[in-house]
Formats: C-alpha cells, structure tokens, sequence
C-alpha cells in the first residue's frame, strides 16, 4: 500500500519524499552507489511498511541511513 505517508518527509537534498514508495523510487533512481545489501536492507524495510508489516517511520530511518551510507 502506497498510501502510509510518513508524519515528517525525508528530505534529501532538495528532495522531499513523503512515503516508502516514493522513497524506493528514489533508491532505484539516484542511490546507485549502494551495495547491493545496503540497497536490499532500505527496500525491504520500504516493502515491509507498505506491507504492513514495519513501522513506516521504522522504514523512513532505514531509508535515511541507507542515503547517509551513499553520500559517504
């Protein structure tokens, strides 16, 4: 479910990104630098939330250290 929007929005440069599914478009798109565990780790958490199955808010921060890994 794409609809879990997240209470504060990741902010990524000058991207805001409100939800887990905009958040693994976001992977696949600009984080091409991550390993490939790395990337795997951020969108299972991603699926999981618009699954149900995690917080999204636990996701947001899975994602969020998955970007700061990148930019390092």
């Amino acid at each position: 479910m794409a609809g879990h929007v997240w209470d504060e929005p990741a902010v990524v440069g000058d991207h805001l990104i409100f939800t887990p599914h905009q958040a693994q478009s976001f992977l696949r798109v600009h984080q091409r630098n991550l390993t490939k565990d790395q990337r795997s780790a951020a969108e299972s958490a991603l699926t999981a939330a618009m699954d149900g199955r995690v917080s999204p808010d636990v996701a947001r921060e899975t994602f969020l250290a998955a970007v700061r890994l990148s930019q390092n």
